[in-house]
């Protein structure tokens, strides 16, 4: 092997180190910040979409105990206009968190909570006829029968969050160890491509200086008038062996 033909490995290792370590250090980062994003666009999100689930379904119980205590048919039409609206925000927020769905579980808690509250607005309805014809103590019959469904979409409310809080908490976990994996491979390669080209820098010293070496005892020889000897790397092949030569 030529020196020039050494000389490009040299430099061809150390462009192929380089070209390895950029490649592997972009899909590294480019996982790390798809992991880390995950909480901001989806996490976050998510539970703030619950959060607005929660706080119309409480506007609902609100309006609908209020349509229960008012007897005033003014009061009782403008609490049955701002609970329909109310309705169609909580099927909004419900809708909207469909988006934001991450697996087969938070699919199934959002199905639990929409057929929850699908029973719990038929009780409702039926609560509020009783208002409207003023059958007060059965409407609030009705309310006293209708706490329980009300905690347990609470209550699946609370869990679901706690699902995404987890779901974050995890993910975070593997944001950290992609990025010590990352942290990890490109030490290695760095260490790798460290120790090639210094194995081939070296033996591309050894190799030019031994034969310059010889050249330099070769040239105080033929000064002396000896040509009787010949060097001991006359044969190789590269540039300073066929000088030898």
């Amino acid at each position: 092997m030529t020196i020039v033909q050494r000389l490009m490995l040299l430099v061809g290792a150390a462009i192929v180190s380089l070209l390895a370590l950029t490649g592997i250090n972009y899909v590294q980062m480019h996982k790390v910040y798809e992991t880390t994003n995950f909480g901001n666009i989806n996490v976050v999100p998510s539970i703030q979409a619950l959060n607005r689930v929660a706080l119309e379904f409480g506007r609902l119980r609100v309006r609908t105990y209020r349509h229960v205590l008012f007897n005033n048919p003014e009061e009782m039409a403008t609490l049955d206009k701002q609970i329909l609206q109310g309705q169609g925000a909580l099927e909004k927020a419900l809708k909207d968190y469909e988006a934001l769905i991450a697996d087969d579980e938070d699919r199934r808690l959002l199905e639990a909570e929409r057929a929850t509250l699908a029973e719990y607005e038929k009780g409702n309805y039926a609560i509020l006829t009783a208002s409207r014809s003023n059958r007060t103590e059965e409407a609030r019959d009705l309310l006293n029968k209708a706490t329980p469904l009300a905690q347990k979409m609470n209550k699946q409310l609370e869990e679901h969050m706690k699902y995404n809080e987890d779901l974050g908490n995890k993910v975070a976990s593997e944001g950290a160890s992609a990025q010590a994996s990352a942290t990890y491979i490109s030490m290695g390669i760095l260490v790798a491509a460290g120790v090639i080209l210094g194995l081939l820098s070296l033996t591309t010293i050894r190799s030019i200086t031994a034969r310059i070496a010889d050249a330099n005892q070769m040239a105080g020889r033929i000064a002396a008038g000896d040509l009787s000897a010949a060097p001991a790397r006359a044969s190789a092949h590269d540039e300073i062996g066929v000088l030898l030569g």
